[in-house]
């Protein structure tokens, strides 16, 4: 969204045009607050968590809880580092003639009615992991529109960045090339440098990965430790999130 005033608060509803019984339908209402004028004084509170899905994982648990937490701590905003609703689960059951390469998009609306409480009030950021990536990356890119103009970041939500209150937030995927020359590897250089520059404004800078800095199981091999930990070094970042 553009054109808000920082620290305010909005109610809005979605609607659009049923053509199956030529009616006009809107939500119910919601509101939310706009992010503040970015300050180095500002407190942010962020719920983070990753490989969440919906009854697998008892992941909509996860959302109860996060939920009763938005109110008792005053959560800002929502980020989830990959693998969301597990739609596809990368494993074949031939039983129900699954393959390891479906993905149910029934499933990602579940998660979208879970997540709503929510999504619905608070910025829902999200970045992608193994599980999003079926039938090319579809049902991630339809669903989530993250805020990469600013940044230059991909348009397809894969890697990107904002500021929030005290905190410079990059989002990178672990499922697109890292390696030096990369289309992500330069845009993750160049943003890490004009953050670093505008730490008296933004001083913490954090970054979100979905699959670890640091690992040795069979799938991440020595994790992501050669490809990123000199340049989050070399521009001082603060903290790195990562799923599974």
């Amino acid at each position: 969204m553009t054109g808000l005033e920082p620290s305010t608060q909005y109610k809005y509803r979605v609607g659009g045009y049923d053509s199956s019984n030529q009616t006009t339908r809107y939500s119910e209402e919601f509101q939310f607050k706009s992010a503040p004028v970015p300050h180095s004084t500002q407190k942010t509170t962020v719920g983070i968590l990753a490989d969440q899905g919906t009854w697998m994982l008892l992941g909509f648990m996860v959302t109860d809880k996060m939920n009763s937490m938005k109110t008792e701590l005053g959560l800002d905003f929502t980020m989830i580092v990959g693998d969301i609703s597990y739609a596809g689960l990368s494993s074949e059951v031939p039983a129900l003639n699954i393959s390891k390469e479906d993905e149910f998009e029934r499933v990602w609306d579940l998660y979208g009615i879970q997540s709503q409480p929510l999504s619905s009030g608070i910025p829902f950021m999200v970045g992608n992991g193994n599980h999003e990536r079926f039938y090319d990356w579809a049902g991630y890119k339809n669903r989530y529109k993250m805020p990469y103009m600013k940044s230059g970041g991909s348009p397809d939500g894969f890697w990107y960045s904002y500021d929030y209150g005290n905190a410079h937030w990059v989002s990178i995927s672990s499922e697109h090339s890292l390696e030096d020359g990369s289309e992500q590897k330069s845009w993750l250089q160049n943003d890490l440098k004009k953050a670093y520059g505008n730490r008296a404004v933004v001083p913490w800078i954090i970054v979100s990965i979905h699959k670890p800095l640091y690992c040795s199981v069979e799938g991440t091999p020595q994790g992501y430790r050669e490809l990123l930990e000199p340049l989050l070094l070399e521009f001082d970042v603060d903290l790195v999130i990562s799923g599974d």
